[in-house]
């Protein structure tokens, strides 16, 4: 959910829907957006969780039950949930696929430009050192990372 005043966005695949005072109407969307989202119940900006956020955000989870659940796979591991070998690990256990994003232009390639080829599904892009969901061509983080190079991404099976 996205506020603009006195009009709550909401984004439902490529349409969005907007309340103004009780009255509701949807409109067909052009492009991909950036969504700001922060499920870290205490709000910080700076505790890197992006994993978690990245797989709270796709799988529909609880940024609790993933970051206890990653902790657990993190101890298994003598590691921290958010090292690449854990989350990947944790991933693939539940059913994702890791794939590597195009390398054609590895530098001009964004978070942006994967959302706005992947409009119909939900994935994890990994970018190295960060992790962001994307979902139905829009990319969901705490801040806007679409100029940022994915790496490779975490889709379903069927996804």
């Amino acid at each position: 959910m996205q506020s603009t005043g006195i009009c709550q966005l909401y984004t439902t695949s490529k349409q969005e829907r907007c309340d103004l005072n009780g009255h509701a109407f949807s409109y067909a969307r052009k492009k991909t957006m950036y969504i700001q989202y922060n499920e870290n119940p205490r709000g910080n900006y700076r505790a890197g969780d992006c994993v978690v956020r990245a797989i709270s955000v796709v799988t529909g989870d609880s940024w609790e039950k993933v970051y206890t659940e990653l902790c657990a796979e993190g101890y298994e591991y003598g590691d921290w949930g958010n090292n690449n070998a854990v989350w990947d690990a944790y991933l693939r256990r539940r059913g994702f696929k890791r794939y590597i994003c195009p390398n054609d232009c590895p530098y001009c390639y964004s978070v942006e430009d994967f959302a706005n080829e992947h409009p119909d599904s939900s994935y994890i892009l990994a970018t190295g050192t960060h992790a962001v969901a994307c979902v139905s061509g829009d990319w969901i983080d705490a801040w806007d990372s679409g100029y940022v190079t994915p790496i490779y991404y975490y889709t379903k099976d069927g996804d």
